[in-house]
């Protein structure tokens, strides 16, 4: 099973399902995805889903090779997302990520709102609204 999946059959809201730690076939998907979303110019959302126990967890090497795409996607995500629905099943994860996701700082550095929850339902009715501001 890949560590990452992507599904947005129910575009404008896109699911991204993490099981495990990234490494670079996985983040060379992100950037497809990434690049052909915001290739259609439209208003999105995002909502994660956190199934690994450990985290949000990116193989160090992988991640310095994706910097520069991802630097050259940023200004695409903030025009075009309008929120981030993080959901992490785990309770000592949820604290960790609340502390990091929420708020204003965050959200200025992202460019949009990302939120944590308990409860997918809860989540896809917050990126709702985030869709309909």
């Amino acid at each position: 099973m890949p560590h990452l999946e992507y599904d947005d059959s129910a575009w404008p809201l896109v699911r991204v399902i993490n099981r495990g730690v990234l490494g670079a076939a996985e983040l060379e998907l992100s950037r497809g995805a990434w690049e052909n979303w915001l290739a259609r110019r439209e208003a999105m959302v995002l909502l994660t889903e956190l199934h690994h126990p450990v985290g949000f967890k990116i193989d160090p090497a992988a991640a310095r090779a994706a910097a520069g795409w991802q630097e050259s996607l940023h200004e695409g995500m903030r025009r075009w997302v309008r929120g981030h629905a993080l959901w992490v099943s785990e309770e000592v994860l949820h604290a960790r990520y609340a502390r990091v996701f929420e708020g204003e700082a965050h959200a200025a550095r992202a460019g949009f709102p990302s939120r944590v929850f308990r409860d997918i339902s809860e989540a896809e009715a917050w990126l709702r609204g985030c869709l309909a501001a």
